[in-house]
């Protein structure tokens, strides 16, 4: 999810938007009619790039922009960003960043399980690969240590046509471990 104050100081309940220099408060008209000027961000000289908000335009309003992002950051949180994506990326001219999952050691500890396989003593983290074939699953098992080592735990086929099988052959993959 995004916060509204991240990108674009606009008041949702008065459609002002605040200069970031100066403090003062502008509707859309006052503030897209007033002078601007293009700032370089960028130290290349001879290549130019262009990125500009919905804000800037005339062809919609802000309150239709922020009702856009009332709805999609409201769908984001109930577990569908495809709307916010949208959002961020057409009308922000931004690209969208996915937040990050993090996760304590404590938490991580918890989630952890028994596996039933010989696994070396290097082994930090066991990684598990799945390839979906017309008549099998395939998978395999790699425990990966400090630097970059690796080690070959398990691999196997879970055999079943994924297109007529595909509960029974997943059920099977849950269990293969």
């Amino acid at each position: 999810m995004i916060d509204s104050s991240r990108w674009c100081a606009i008041v949702n309940h008065t459609l002002l938007h605040q200069c970031e220099h100066c403090g003062e408060e502008f509707n859309q008209a006052a503030w897209q009619s007033g002078p601007g000027e293009w700032r370089a961000h960028a130290g290349h000289p001879t290549i130019r790039g262009f990125q500009i908000s919905a804000l800037a335009s005339p062809l919609i309003s802000w309150s239709t922009i922020v009702e856009e992002f009332k709805v999609a950051n409201r769908l984001a949180a109930e577990g569908d960003p495809s709307q916010l994506k949208a959002f961020v990326n057409t009308r922000l001219a931004e690209p969208y960043v996915e937040a990050e999952a993090r996760m304590s050691e404590e938490e991580l500890l918890v989630r952890r399980e028994e596996y039933q396989a010989e696994i070396p003593d290097g082994v930090l983290i066991l990684l598990a690969a799945l390839d979906t074939q017309d008549d099998r699953l395939q998978y395999l098992v790699t425990g990966n240590g400090k630097g970059r080592e690796m080690w070959l735990i398990e691999t196997g086929a879970i055999w079943g046509a994924l297109a007529t099988d595909a509960v029974p052959c997943t059920k099977k993959s849950m269990s293969a471990s």
